[in-house]
């Protein structure tokens, strides 16, 4: 079948469709991570607050360690048996985790069988993100038109801002509205019930596009061996290019959006505004995949990447010092330009790394690949910058009873405590630079066939 045969589809039923999954998706990993501290006090019991919030995103980790898993499993699906059923078992597998999620019995009532439940259930998530992000990617850059590839694959991450932005909102309400007290004892489970019905909504649009195999005769036929086998032996090379590619925009995100944000709001003086500041930089987030994407359709997605690394390289520092010691107008700033540039380049991965892979084995090493990434340099950031960070003393103050006025410096008592979180820039900075050697001596790929 030649790209020219492509089925006839609305390419605003496409990005719905491709926005559809990531939606849920992140609204329920983002639910996670905006009340890890609340979780970890309910399934994993401390005195010490910074231990609960290590278990918090240690189980947070987990799913995305369970990411390249997904892809494997996932991926073997979508090349085989084609990407709607692939996206139709993920988007299930999320909703139905995070239900159960919702209703889970906490360690006072059932003991470490509640530790034990959660984690399972995140292992669920994990597995279903590994084949629902890069499946949507997929699927939406192979149905799309020639000339709007990144616009239209870049849906699947604008998704993503939209559900973190909807995850940042519901956080946010329910605090707003029940009060902590509340919130710690049954009002963080109102945002996993509620998931269900972003399922069922994500799972009603993707009925309406095609299941498409664009495989051309020039492509040759599939590997006689498995899928997953052949994606190892003759496209390790070009699966190291994609992990070193993804790695800095999203170790930013994960640095910025999940760990950053709830650093400030538990040990900052600006920590009541954090949410709704999050709020507002997750709205960015929706808005600059789609940007990123129409500008590779029109620059090339060579160029256009490039350019985002550099700038998110060279401006963390300054951003990330703005954010720690700023009042809530300059946190604002800091934040939405981090949401950006983060979102703007990872809004171009998706039509770039589905035309670098090769048809019969795309799912699969594209899956793997962007997964194990993701599992490194996404999920494992938010523990690795709280080791990196904190060298000497416990967490267990409050920042709002030791300073007087937010405009004089939120974070000066995390400094003056042994707390360093300027360490963690060197992360995306060191990321940022990796990726510019493999984005440099690369081709252009905007025009090239993705049917071979």
């Amino acid at each position: 079948m030649s790209e020219s045969s492509k089925p006839e589809v609305k390419q605003g039923t496409i990005i719905l469709a491709g926005a559809a999954g990531s939606v849920l998706e992140w609204f329920d990993f983002g639910v996670f991570a905006y009340f890890a501290t609340s979780i970890g006090r309910e399934f994993f019991p401390s005195e010490d607050k910074f231990a609960q919030l290590l278990f918090g995103f240690s189980v947070f980790a987990v799913a995305y360690i369970m990411r390249p898993i997904g892809g494997v499993l996932l991926g073997w699906v979508g090349d085989r048996f084609g990407r709607k059923k692939m996206l139709r078992y993920s988007i299930l597998m999320m909703g139905i985790a995070s239900f159960a999620i919702g209703l889970l019995p906490t360690y006072d009532r059932i003991g470490v069988t509640a530790s034990v439940l959660l984690v399972l259930l995140r292992m669920v998530q994990g597995l279903s993100v590994g084949g629902e992000y890069t499946g949507s990617m997929t699927l939406t850059t192979e149905l799309a038109k020639k000339n709007r590839r990144g616009l239209v694959s870049a849906s699947a991450t604008a998704g993503v801002g939209l559900g973190l932005l909807v995850a940042s909102f519901a956080a946010w309400l329910v605090q707003y509205t029940l009060g902590t007290e509340q919130l710690e004892a049954w009002g963080w489970r109102i945002p996993f019930l509620a998931g269900i019905l972003i399922m069922l909504g994500g799972s009603w649009l993707r009925r309406h596009i095609p299941d498409y195999e664009p495989a051309h005769e020039d492509a040759g036929t599939p590997p006689e061996e498995h899928v997953i086998i052949h994606a190892f032996k003759r496209h390790w090379r070009l699966m190291i290019k994609i992990v070193l590619i993804v790695g800095a925009p999203n170790a930013a995100f994960y640095l910025t959006n999940i760990w950053l944000v709830d650093l400030l709001q538990q040990h900052s003086a600006n920590g009541s505004s954090i949410q709704g500041i999050e709020t507002v930089a997750m709205l960015v987030a929706t808005i600059s995949p789609l940007i990123g994407g129409l500008l590779s359709d029109f620059f090339g997605r060579r160029r256009t990447l490039i350019v985002l690394t550099v700038l998110l390289g060279a401006l963390c520092w300054p951003l990330l010092a703005m954010a720690y010691d700023g009042g809530p107008g300059v946190v604002l700033f800091s934040l939405c330009v981090f949401a950006f540039l983060e979102t703007a380049a990872l809004g171009v991965h998706g039509a770039l790394l589905v035309e670098m892979t090769p048809v019969h084995a795309r799912a699969s090493v594209f899956g793997i690949a962007y997964n194990f990434g993701m599992a490194l340099f996404g999920g494992l950031i938010p523990v690795t910058a709280m080791l990196i960070a904190r060298r000497t003393e416990s967490l267990s103050f409050s920042a709002t009873d030791q300073i007087e006025s937010m405009y004089l410096g939120p974070m000066t008592v995390i400094w003056s405590e042994g707390y360093h979180p300027m360490d963690v820039v060197w992360i995306p900075i060191g990321l940022s630079v990796l990726a510019l050697f493999v984005l440099i001596p690369m081709k252009e790929t905007r025009n090239c066939r993705i049917d071979i």
